[in-house]
């Protein structure tokens, strides 16, 4: 059986989680593939979000060193790579760029993009402005949706 990998960043309780890759999961099946999904941030992290309390930097500098594990141990060895959003929030795209296949489909929602341009991380627009064209530009596909 081929393999998907797909990369979120949140765990399960999230809405991304399931929209843009779980609820695939049957229909891989059907055509002869399995579907992994790895996500960045957990249920934990999402539940500290949502309840207003700080996450641990502990978990997510666990949560990064995970991730760039798993692409280093299993990502060549999938049939087909999906990144949703990005790889590594607040990492600039040359940096990220290191650890993301030569081939991978990018997975983009809404006005995600404008993310480091626009609002609370504006700040970051200097060393982040361009990370999402470049994402965009080094993809084999590009899935949109809103």
């Amino acid at each position: 059986m081929k393999k998907i990998l797909a990369f979120s960043l949140y765990g399960p309780l999230a809405a991304s989680h399931r929209v843009r890759f779980k609820q695939y999961s049957i229909y891989a099946q059907q055509i002869g593939y399995s579907l992994s999904i790895t996500s960045l941030l957990s249920d934990r992290y999402l539940t500290s979000m949502n309840n207003s309390t700080r996450a641990s930097i502990r978990d997510v500098l666990c949560a990064y060193i995970r991730r760039i594990i798993i692409l280093l141990t299993q990502a060549r060895g999938a049939g087909l790579i999906v990144i949703y959003g990005e790889l590594f929030p607040f990492l600039p795209g040359f940096l990220e760029s290191l650890f993301i296949p030569s081939r991978f489909i990018y997975d983009l929602y809404d006005a995600f993009f404008l993310k480091y341009t626009r609002g609370n991380y504006r700040f970051l627009e200097p060393l982040m402005s361009t990370k999402f064209e470049k994402l965009i530009c080094s993809a084999s596909m590009v899935t949109a949706g809103n």
